[in-house]
Parts: C-alpha cells; structure tokens; sequence
C-alpha cells in the first residue's frame, strides 16, 4: 500500500485566499512569540498587541460601551460590555479572547465583539481573563467560571438578562468549551449556547494538520502552539486531561454549540474530530466550515467579507436555538 505525502504548508498556501495576506503578514512578522525565547512575555504581549490593534478600527457601531472591574479570586479584572441597542434588558454573550492563554485582551478582540452585538442583539461581555504564565492550568478555567459567575450576579443592574452565552476563538473557545463542562459536572446552571471559533482542543498536538500548517505563511506555527501550551500546562501529563484536552473528555450534557472552523489551521484537525465526538455525544451542532480561510480569519474583518458573513450567520443561529 502506498501512502500518499503530506501536503507541504507551500502547497496549503496556494489555497488561500489571497484577500487575507495583508492580514497574516501584519500578524505575523511583527511578533515576537514567533522566536518566544528571545522575548520576553511583556515583549511578546506588546507587539502582539500592537500588531491586532489597527485591525479593531470601523465596524458597528455601539448604542452604549460600559467598561467596569469584576472581584474574582485573582483579583479585580477589567470588563468590557457592549449595548446595541437602548433596549434594556439583552441576552448575553460573554467572550473569551484568544492569544494561546498567554496574549492578546478586550482590545484586541474590541470589533469582534461590536459585530457579534450588532448582528445579534445581544449585550457581549468581553473580560480580560487572567493570562499565562501568571495563572496556569488548571486554575484558569476555575477562574474563568468565577468571572461568569460575577457577571451573572449583576444582571439586573448591568441591565443583561438570560439567554446566556459563551463564545471565543482558539483558546478563547477552550476556555469557553472547558467552562461549560466544568459547569456541568458541578451542577451549576448551564448555560444556553456556545460559539466556538477554531479552538484549541487537544494538548497531544499529533493531528495531521500541525505538520500540514507548521510554519509560515501560516502565523499560529507549530512552534508557537509549542510556546503557547508549556505556558498555559508545563506539566505534559496534565494535558490529557478533559478541562485541559477537551476533546478526550467526556462531552455529553451540553448546551447547543455553534462550531466555527477554518481549513488551513494548525488546528483544523482537531476541530473536525471535536464535531464528531461532540455529534457521538448526542450534542446539537452546527457546524460553519471555511475551508480557504486561515486561524484568526474573523479578526480579518477590514480586509473580507468572509468574516462579517460568519459572524452574521452565527448571531442568526443563536437567536434561532434561544429563541423558545
């Protein structure tokens, strides 16, 4: 039997639509967590941050933007709501950014979260979560659930209501992922959709795609995602397990998911065996494939249209599975 060669990330490349290489150039070279150990994280943390900020620039429009500071266990951290519209009380989406647990904010992901309000209707609540390496595995998503668990607590003065959300991209969608089974299994009320955007969902990185898409043009490289994980779970053997591995661990019980995935990621693979475990789980999915479109591609908003098509068609899938 012969065993057909890998496509090289040259040969990935030529299917990329090129209206995104503006984007991935901008992202790419100017930061540093491409070589991490010659920077260090404040350095990382800047020029990745400096990198995505012109991206945030135009889009929708706020009818109100309120920014507070939430008490959790790690401390005070900054929160970020989002009103369309006067109408009082919004359902709500609360956000989890990406940036490999270790980079990026609510500034970062500001037009993200203005579209996703826009398209939807609903409030969105964007928090900086505390980052690695300052707070690892496994006490971030702990952490995080204490962060949902604030917001809900201030609903009515926030003027936010039930259906509620969570939502994210890369590792932002893990942590959204990771909460609502941590969640679950403590028996705490579930929440009633989750977005998740090309996550992060097994620490074995043994997928084809992280050969397939390991160096540039493609900017989350294989030795990136290398940096990103010893950050976020030093300890190898910790990274089987379910809240750190998601995709191992038991998926049954969970509120109706929206699964956005790209076809020339690091981490294509991984998505596409989540949609499976989670459909054998006996989930309702639904599932937005973008096979010409690269990691981060939502955050390409000033150069596609691809990415307002996605955001659009997902705020229209939330309303319909919360609309009973």
């Amino acid at each position: 039997m012969s065993v057909e060669p890998a496509p090289s990330p040259l040969a990935e490349a030529s299917m990329l639509d090129p209206a995104y290489l503006p984007f991935l150039k901008a992202i790419g070279p100017s930061d540093p967590a491409i070589v991490p150990s010659e920077a260090s994280i404040a350095e990382v943390r800047a020029a990745a941050s400096r990198a995505r900020l012109p991206w945030q620039r135009g889009g929708a429009t706020m009818h109100t933007i309120v920014e507070e500071t939430i008490a959790t266990p790690e401390g005070a951290l900054r929160m970020r709501v989002y009103y369309p519209s006067d109408t009082r009380p919004l359902p709500t989406l609360i956000y989890f950014h990406g940036g490999g647990w270790a980079l990026l904010d609510i500034d970062t992901h500001d037009r993200i979260m203005r579209e996703y309000a826009a398209a939807a209707g609903w409030a969105v609540v964007g928090v900086d979560y505390p980052l690695a390496p300052e707070v690892r595995f496994p006490d971030t998503v702990p952490s995080c659930v204490s962060t949902i668990d604030a917001v809900r607590s201030r609903f009515p003065p926030l003027g936010l209501t039930a259906p509620l959300a969570l939502g994210g991209d890369s590792s932002g969608a893990h942590l959204a992922l990771a909460c609502a089974i941590a969640m679950r299994d403590a028996g705490a009320p579930p929440v009633d959709a989750l977005i998740l955007n090309y996550g992060v969902y097994d620490g074995s990185r043994a997928h084809p795609s992280h050969v397939t898409f390991s160096a540039p043009p493609f900017t989350l490289t294989g030795d990136r995602m290398a940096w990103f994980w010893d950050l976020y779970c030093p300890d190898a053997d910790r990274r089987a397990e379910p809240l750190a591995s998601p995709l191992h661990g038991d998926l049954a019980g969970l509120p109706p998911i929206r699964l956005v995935t790209t076809g020339l990621d690091i981490l294509r693979d991984e998505n596409l065996a989540m949609l499976v475990r989670l459909f054998e789980a006996g989930n309702a999915v639904s599932l937005d494939h973008h096979p010409h479109a690269p990691h981060a591609f939502l955050e390409a908003l000033a150069v596609h249209p691809e990415p307002m098509r996605a955001i659009a068609q997902t705020a229209a899938w939330l309303n319909a599975v919360t609309a009973s």
